[in-house]
């Protein structure tokens, strides 16, 4: 029996010194993973800063944002009496090729920021995005979902449209819906494939990274 002791309990410091060492490497793999993830979200981050390190930015001090666009990019109110009428309080036309006096040509295809009241007390993105835009139809849309932009709630992605053909949809919008200080704010390119060309900097569209640069002072 003793001699059966003998054996058991080297065995059993053994075992518990090898199930410490395992944990320890387990936990300095998981730090060494969180950190490597870490480090390529700042990378990201670096990228995108750098990406649009020359852009423009556009403040707007009464709704409280800030966003950044290329040189050849015009920002044109747009706010007119009948989009008052439609309780409007913003409507900017973001419209390519700046050499261009394009703010007032309507043959351009225009990103638009809309903002207005958030009358209907909207509970999240997702609600407002679909009472906003009633007439999508939801069998047809695609890639929509939850989008985080700069720490605010947001809602959208492209949209897939119905066409001619009853069995053809194409996606040719990318709209978003962010709630923010009583605000909803849109985003609404409708034609998101031919607005700035396919143009691309860094591993994002044009378009995606003037979402992305989108940011809130308060």
């Amino acid at each position: 029996m003793n001699k059966l002791n003998y054996l058991l309990i080297p065995t059993i410091i053994i075992l518990l010194i090898s199930n410490i060492f395992l944990y320890s490497n387990l936990s300095k793999q998981n730090s060494d993973i969180k950190k490597e993830q870490i480090s390529q979200n700042k990378n990201l981050q670096n990228l995108q800063n750098l990406v649009t390190f020359n852009w423009k930015e556009y403040q707007n001090n009464e709704f409280g944002f800030s966003f950044k666009y290329p040189e050849y990019v015009n920002i044109c109110n747009e706010l007119t009496d009948s989009k008052k009428k439609e309780g409007i309080e913003l409507y900017l036309g973001i419209r390519p090729f700046g050499s261009l006096d394009t703010c007032n040509s309507g043959d351009v295809p225009t990103l638009h920021i809309v903002a207005k009241k958030n009358i209907n007390n909207y509970k999240t993105s997702e609600e407002a995005f679909y009472k906003e835009f009633p007439d999508i139809d939801r069998s047809f849309n695609a890639s929509l979902g939850y989008l985080e932009i700069n720490k605010a709630d947001a809602y959208g992605g492209k949209i897939a449209n119905k066409i001619t053909d009853s069995h053809t949809t194409r996606s040719d919008a990318y709209i978003v819906i962010i709630l923010r200080n009583n605000y909803v704010i849109e985003f609404n390119d409708t034609w998101y494939d031919e607005i700035f060309e396919n143009r691309r900097l860094g591993d994002k569209p044009v378009f995606d990274n003037i979402i992305s640069s989108f940011y809130f002072s308060s």
